[in-house]
């Protein structure tokens, strides 16, 4: 089954702090695949504030008369603390969400979510990833966000078969 990268392409919406620059999506798209680890420590993003969210559009997949089976959202970073916050990692088309988990770990490294399912061609077009920091408690933590993308899994349509004389099955590459 064939597997497609979608990389960041856009904002949505950008309230985590900038390490450099004004859009969070530029900072998120060094198109490092897990499980290699992305630069970190800079080239990213970061939160101490309750309920920020940075949302972002996502490159598209020409599907032609193939479907979609799957697509895996990914992120690199850390929570700011196993006790007092938590970070939802959340896979979007539109104002849908299609998936969700809530990472606790502070351990800097990927994390995941899947959807299963169909989608037509623009919903896969309208693909976002959203990070939303939760904090439970007045101390101060710091939410990391090195790099995000989505790993679409498709399957292509099988070529038509038509049947000939004699009930023979011809290929449409046999032409």
């Amino acid at each position: 089954m064939p597997t497609t990268y979608l990389d960041p392409d856009g904002d949505i919406t950008n309230q985590w702090t900038k390490s450099t620059g004004t859009v969070s999506w530029s900072l998120l798209d060094d198109a490092v695949r897990q499980p290699t680890a992305p630069t970190t420590g800079s080239d990213r993003l970061t939160t101490t504030t309750d309920a920020q969210v940075t949302e972002v559009t996502l490159t598209s997949l020409a599907l032609g008369t193939g479907s979609v089976v799957s697509v895996i959202a990914w992120w690199h970073g850390a929570n700011g603390s196993a006790t007092k916050s938590s970070v939802d990692l959340a896979l979007y088309t539109g104002a849908t969400q299609l998936a969700v988990t809530t990472i606790t770990s502070t351990t800097e490294t990927w994390y995941s979510v899947t959807y299963t399912g169909p989608l037509t061609q623009a919903e896969l077009d309208d693909l976002r990833i959203r990070l939303t920091y939760h904090e439970t408690s007045s101390t101060t933590t710091v939410a990391i966000a090195n790099e995000v993308y989505a790993e679409a899994l498709w399957q292509p349509m099988p070529r038509p078969v038509q049947v000939g004389p004699r009930h023979a099955v011809v290929r449409a590459s046999q032409w």
